[in-house]
């Protein structure tokens, strides 16, 4: 991330690694590993398998295989499908990258223009548009399954479920795991587990990523009220308000923007 990283007041370090993470193509992932040397548990960064021949876990219905007792198979599209990155409107040089899902585009255009300090080449820009998208894809929600308890998986584990009734395939990246006892069944040692395709629940910051225009390009780091009235007036009254306002003999081409909210009984 370059100059753009800032760690906020009050940041854990939980949301500062994840939010380094969402500018790559790696995940993080809790789970049981031996202690460190400090003697803490530690967080499994690394990235997924997203295609190709070999699985983490595959279901079918053959004797001697982990069947699986129900599939559900989602259309869906990738929102936004269109990323680009791009330096800073003030960056001495400019660089640019993009990366695009080609048939969701076709089908519902939606764009997202991210700025960010500290690219310093188009590659970098496009390396970092293509990791965005490449979450955006993985957490799109495709599909589901419910199954007898597999202890084994978990999230992100790249799974294929094939059902030979009817020939289909869902091949896909786990999102959710849900895990199952129920003491009120008919028969309560039955464990199942339920998990679906994406839908992963990191992935919602991505794709409410900020829609920047070609004009309205300006990062603002605060939104505090300048001024403010609340109360009653009467009608015709004209209200004026002078106040301070942050300056930067960096900034270009600023932008302020006034929210008025009026209301009448």
């Amino acid at each position: 991330p370059g100059a753009s990283f800032t760690i906020q007041i009050d940041e854990s370090r939980l949301q500062v690694i994840a939010k380094i993470m969402d500018q790559t193509y790696c995940v993080l992932r809790a789970g049981y590993e031996e202690p460190s040397a400090t003697g803490k548990r530690t967080f499994h960064i690394f990235k997924p398998t997203t295609d190709g021949p070999v699985y983490d876990y595959e279901y079918t219905l053959d004797e001697g295989d982990h069947g699986f007792w129900a599939k559900t198979k989602i259309k869906s599209l990738v929102v936004p499908n269109y990323i680009t990155v791009t330096t800073p409107i003030n960056a001495l040089v400019s660089y640019e990258g993009y990366a695009k899902d080609v048939s969701s585009y076709n089908k519902y255009p939606k764009k997202r223009l991210v700025r960010i300090a500290g690219v310093d080449s188009d590659a970098a820009a496009f390396n970092i548009a293509q990791a965005i998208l490449s979450k955006i894809q993985a957490g799109r929600e495709t599909g589901a399954g419910r199954l007898p308890l597999n202890f084994g998986s978990e999230v992100y584990d790249y799974t294929k479920i094939t059902d030979p009734r009817d020939g289909a395939t869902m091949v896909g990246n786990l999102g959710r795991i849900q895990r199952i006892w129920n003491a009120q069944e008919r028969n309560p040692n039955v464990w199942t587990m339920n998990f679906t395709f994406g839908g992963w629940l990191d992935v919602e910051k991505i794709i409410n990523l900020p829609n920047f225009s070609d004009i309205d390009m300006l990062r603002a780091e605060h939104h505090t009220p300048m001024w403010y009235f609340d109360g009653a007036i009467d009608t015709g009254t004209k209200l004026s308000a002078t106040f301070s306002f942050p300056y930067d003999v960096t900034w270009t081409g600023v932008w302020a923007h006034i929210d008025s909210d009026v209301t009448a009984d």
